[in-house]
């Protein structure tokens, strides 16, 4: 009953739900964390984009098809305490050549989340919403490695520790794998159902490490969003 209790959660907080904490996407869908009047404010803006003119101009090599996106974000916040927490970063993560633009938040550039990833195909700017992280206690901020992995913790109370596992295919970062070490005893989670199936340890660490590569972490070059352009 607790693995089954431990699959649902593991499946709900880190592969299918929206955590409480993402950052806005487009202005086409909802989110928990920006208020009901700044989804106003957002579309608001969209629609009187054309009138009105951007309000950020991107710097060199600041990637300024994303510019929209940005401005999107930035005019949802306005001027509020929170805007202050958000970042922004571009990176490379599947080297096709083109540099995704991640979005994070946190109270220091030590803490950032990597909360949203923005990909572009055929020029046009995409949110992967596939890809989700958990509340903040449930976990440390996920990790992005060398190898275009990304992998999102979710650590329980009884000691489990819990490891989603995303990469891109064909464009689109999708969920890959998910393992759960229940302090001891080894676990993958089937992509299609909230279900634990036994691996021995051995084939936890392969998995592990085939996810991973050598284990190498980027440092990605946070910014604060709302220098975005300056």
């Amino acid at each position: 009953m607790k693995k089954v209790i431990l699959a649902t959660l593991m499946f709900t907080l880190a592969f299918l739900c929206a955590c409480t904490r993402r950052l806005p996407p487009d202005d086409s869908s909802t989110t928990d964390i920006v208020s009901t009047e700044a989804q106003t404010l957002m579309q608001s803006t969209t629609e009187t984009e054309s009138t009105e003119g951007s309000m950020t101009t991107a710097k060199v090599g600041e990637n300024s098809q994303y510019s929209d996106e940005i401005k999107i974000v930035i005019e949802a916040y306005g001027n509020s305490d929170f805007l202050k927490q958000i970042y922004y970063a571009f990176y490379d993560i599947d080297s096709n050549g083109t540099q995704e633009l991640l979005l994070g938040d946190g109270l220091n550039i030590e803490s950032i989340r990597i909360g949203t990833v923005y990909t572009i195909t055929d020029d046009v700017v995409l949110r992967q919403d596939e890809y989700h992280y958990p509340e903040p206690e449930a976990g440390p901020p996920p990790l992005l490695f060398i190898n275009g992995t990304i992998r999102v913790d979710s650590n329980s109370y009884d000691g489990e520790l819990g490891f989603g596992y995303y990469c891109f295919e064909n464009g689109t970062l999708k969920h890959q794998i998910g393992l759960v070490n229940e302090r001891g005893s080894y676990f993958r989670i089937l992509k299609e159902l909230p279900q634990l199936i036994p691996i021995t340890k051995a084939e936890f660490e392969r998995l592990k490490r085939e996810m991973e590569g050598d284990g190498q972490v980027v440092e990605l070059d946070w910014k604060p969003l709302a220098e975005y352009g300056r």
